[in-house]
């Protein structure tokens, strides 16, 4: 896994089920910066979305495969849903965020305010 990517890694059931279909329970995600989204069993929580390209071919068909049992939906259906509007991983207790020293201190060179300073336009 690329180490310049934030992370997140899940334990306990959430873990568990992670790691039996994907083989771990550690993931690149695309932003540390949650979201809130509905979720359908939980409400609205704080959420961040695995970054799918990371994952293996394998990974990416066995997740799709256990998104389609998990839902009732068909195997095109769950591919054109996780890949149009991604996967979210719900924030919570049993989920460690991993933000990387070299992507902060990337991020903050981009988004610093020194990134783009409008007194030279003057």
């Amino acid at each position: 896994m690329n180490n310049l990517k934030p992370t997140i890694t899940l334990s306990g059931t959430r873990g568990d089920e992670w790691e039996r279909v994907l083989g771990t329970r550690t993931f690149a995600v695309l932003s540390p910066d949650a979201e809130v989204l509905p979720l359908e069993h939980n409400g609205n929580a704080e959420c961040v979305f695995l970054d799918i390209d990371s994952l293996s071919l394998e990974q990416q068909d066995a997740l799709i495969e256990h998104f389609a049992s998990k839902s009732g939906m068909l195997k095109t259906a769950a591919r054109r849903e996780i890949y149009s509007r991604g996967v979210p991983i719900r924030i919570g207790a049993d989920a460690r965020l991993d933000v990387p020293a070299e992507y902060q201190k990337r991020r903050k060179m981009m988004n610093g305010p020194d990134a783009f300073d409008m007194r030279f336009f003057s």
